[in-house]
């Protein structure tokens, strides 16, 4: 019986994915609900290190920015966004590699310490490469994705 109420679950939670283009809604509800998305799929990633491996990551967010400036520098420079999407992810990934090599071995109060100082750096980059990053300013003038939805005429 529980089987069968999850995935009436996941069903219901797919079906409303992909309606959410058909839907009459405004640009601000539009916004909430990606943003919800983007949350949780960083929460699935704190949860498979947190909950499933045992230990705590300070580190995840960095990933975060290191794929949300990818994505955009690439945007920026004229890349499409597909391209520059996929590549943020590589990068991302790339990044999360070279950190999870150096802290394969460690454990406990050593592991958060890394992460924090992981995330610390980059934190610390992002704000003083000004010439790459705008410092505090941050990136302006990103230009918004266009996506085509086949069969959706709004």
């Amino acid at each position: 019986m529980k089987k069968r109420f999850s995935y009436f679950r996941w069903f219901l939670f797919l079906f409303f994915l992909l309606s959410v283009p058909f839907l009459p809604i405004g640009n601000y509800q539009l916004h909430l609900i990606i943003m919800g998305c983007i949350y949780a799929i960083m929460v699935l990633g704190l949860n498979l290190i947190t909950g499933y491996v045992g230990e705590l990551s300070l580190g995840n967010l960095a990933f975060f920015g290191v794929g949300a400036f990818t994505s955009a520098l690439l945007t920026l420079r004229g890349v499409p966004f597909w391209v520059s999407f996929l590549t943020a992810g590589v990068v991302a990934g790339i990044f999360g590699s070279f950190i999870g090599y150096f802290t394969l071995k460690l454990r406990g109060s050593y592991f958060v310490i890394v992460t924090l100082a992981f995330a610390e750096i980059l934190r610390l980059i992002d704000t003083n490469w000004t010439s790459l990053t705008n410092g505090p300013m941050g990136l302006s003038n990103i230009p918004l994705p266009e996506i085509h939805i086949p069969l959706y005429f709004p």
